[in-house]
């Protein structure tokens, strides 16, 4: 489902859509999908620090 040529945070909008349940009222859902989403991409954020940070120890060690 994510492997489309959409941009991540409309794939991130359509996951968390599904995710959502379905007695969740209009307005609500205007709240928690944009937070979800930016949940989601501080995740990604902070992995891909993660990733910098051990790869820049892997060369400083070698």
């Amino acid at each position: 489902m994510l492997l489309s040529n959409k941009p991540v945070a409309c794939q991130a909008l359509t996951v968390f859509s599904h995710l959502l349940p379905l007695t969740m009222t209009y307005s609500a859902s205007l709240i928690v999908i944009p937070l979800l989403a930016i949940a989601y991409l501080l995740l990604i954020y902070g992995m891909l620090v993660l990733a910098q940070r051990l790869s820049t120890r892997r060369r400083s060690q070698g």
